[in-house]
Parts: structure tokens; sequence; C-alpha cells
């Protein structure tokens, strides 16, 4: 289990420059490629992969929409970040299980005290009595899709791309469209 002062909860190696670079990559190519700024992009992950998220999002040279950190925790690069800088106003939901197992819920409360000291808009959302997967599968995908409705609309509106130029890949399709979802889904059927 990873709870503070473990070996995986300081774990520098744990996400590689690599990935890093890559998720950067990412980043930058989806603003490039498809006109859609980090600022309009939320990064998230569940356990191991909310840790490589929030290295990811916050040690990227832009800021990007908001982060979703489910029952995960800040890995020691992360850390730095929020020793070095302010990230005020940053949107970010974090949500953990209270008696989750494989992350210890006391990583989940001090990822929310170190971002909001550096003055994150923290939403910490506690699911009592849950463990780590029925957690972040159950109630805490709830927060995320509220999450993102929220977040989406503060976000600057897509770049306009010259009429013709079509877009570089189908899940920059997916996402451009998924950026510019109606608040509630319209009912599916017959």
């Amino acid at each position: 289990c990873t709870t503070l002062g473990s070996v995986d909860y300081n774990g520098a190696g744990i996400v590689s420059e690599a990935v890093l670079a890559e998720l950067h990559g990412i980043l930058d190519s989806l603003d490039a490629e498809e006109g859609i700024a980090p600022e309009r992009v939320v990064v998230g992950g569940f356990s191991m992969g909310a840790a490589a998220a929030a290295e990811a999002a916050l040690r990227y040279h832009r800021q990007v929409a908001g982060l979703v950190m489910l029952n995960g925790w800040l890995l020691p690069g992360a850390r730095e970040v929020l020793e070095a800088r302010s990230i005020e106003g940053f949107p970010m939901l974090l949500s953990h299980g209270s008696r989750d197992e494989q992350v210890g819920f006391d990583c989940g409360q001090e990822a929310a005290r170190l971002l909001k000291q550096a003055g994150a808009d923290v939403r910490f959302q506690v699911q009592e009595g849950l463990e780590h997967v029925a957690s972040g599968f159950g109630p805490g995908k709830d927060h995320v899709a509220d999450f993102l409705r929220e977040v989406i609309k503060l976000a600057p509106p897509l770049k306009k791309r010259p009429a013709g130029q079509g877009s570089a890949s189908a899940s920059g399709n997916l996402l451009a469209a998924q950026a510019d979802l109606p608040e509630e889904a319209p009912p599916q059927g017959p």
C-alpha cells in the first residue's frame, strides 16, 4: 500500500521522463495539429495514473484546464513544482476512498493540502467507507463528469481552423467534439 513516506510515495522514478515527454508531446500535438489548446484539456488518472497525470500537468510548460486525481498521490516532481511556484485558481478534483487499501487515504489528504497551499482550486471528494476500485469507479467517476462540465465551460473557446482544413486524426475529432458537449446530453432511443 502506498502511504505517506513509503517507497512509492517518494519514488521519483515511478513516472519516467520519457513518459512525461510523451504526455507533454500529446498536449503540444493537440494544440498544433487539432487546434485544442492545453487550456481546454483536463488531465487525469486513477491510482498510479493519477500520480502520473499530476506530475505531467504540473510540470507542463503551460497550464492545462484542470487536473483529476482519483485515488492517487503527488510524486516528488509534482511536490517540487508546488514548492517553486503558485498555481492560483488551478481547478482540481481529488476523489479518494476513506478505506483505500492500495493508496492510503493519507496520500489524498496530503495532496489536497499541498495543492490548496499552492493556491489551487481544489475539490476534495471523500468516498466514505469505500476501497480503492469501488471509490474510483463508483462515486469518483460521477464527480469527474460534473467537474468536466464545469471546467470545460470556463475554458477558452476552441481555436478556429481555416475552412477545408481537416482534422489530423480521428482521436482529435473525438476530443474536439467532447470539448463542446452540452450541459445535459439529449435522451437517446427510438
